[in-house]
């Protein structure tokens, strides 16, 4: 779809797959609300934070622990977005 930027992960049976999807307003300022991606374990958001620094991540911070439950990596994308990609070892306690 014009405006859209897509990204979509190949369905093994040829079906419907997984995807993500966004649209960014010309007139869009960045702030300090943040996003945070779960990742599945410490190396691939080893990997992904490497990833992120390749396509223009800034200010990037770890990965690391942030303690004995909680891996994670703080940046900006190209627009000034806050980002995060974490991994959890426990549930959180509410």
């Amino acid at each position: 779809m014009p405006g859209w930027l897509q990204y979509e992960a190949e369905a093994p049976d040829g079906g419907a797959a997984a995807f993500f999807g966004l649209t960014e307003s010309t007139s869009h300022v960045a702030n300090a609300s943040r996003i945070a991606f779960w990742v599945e374990n410490p190396s691939e958001l080893d990997r992904l934070t490497y990833i992120a620094a390749c396509a223009g991540a800034r200010n990037l911070e770890g990965p690391g622990w942030e303690d004995e439950t909680y891996y994670a990596a703080f940046f900006e994308d190209p627009c000034g977005n806050r980002l995060e990609l974490c991994h959890r070892t426990a549930r959180v306690k509410l």
